[in-house]
């Protein structure tokens, strides 16, 4: 993947809204105003999750980006959708590429 300066800028803008657990509603995410609001491009290492039913037995697995999309909207049960920063991604690559290498 290459890191652009896009990419930067989106990040940028993306780390001030994120709560603490790498979430921000996807409401928040949006440029223009009134009926001519569209929904921003997603910044690498960005997910969209929508509000989904899960059996007791199929929870997601700890410490993946569903899961913390599952306890936002346990939280935040108004909400039907939700942007989540996968955080072991982000911090690989970032690692990665302080060592010099390109992913």
């Amino acid at each position: 993947m290459k890191f652009t300066k896009t990419s930067e800028k989106q990040l940028r803008e993306y780390f001030p809204k994120m709560d603490a657990s790498g979430c921000v509603v996807a409401s928040d995410w949006t440029s223009g105003s009134g009926r001519f609001t569209k929904p921003k491009a997603l910044p690498p290492f960005v997910q969209r999750f929508e509000r989904k039913e899960y059996a007791k037995t199929a929870l997601p697995k700890h410490g993946t980006p569903e899961r913390v999309a599952f306890e936002f909207f346990g939280e935040n049960p108004r909400r039907k959708a939700v942007l989540v920063l996968d955080k072991e991604a982000a911090l690989a690559f970032f690692f990665e590429a302080a060592h010099g290498r390109e992913i």
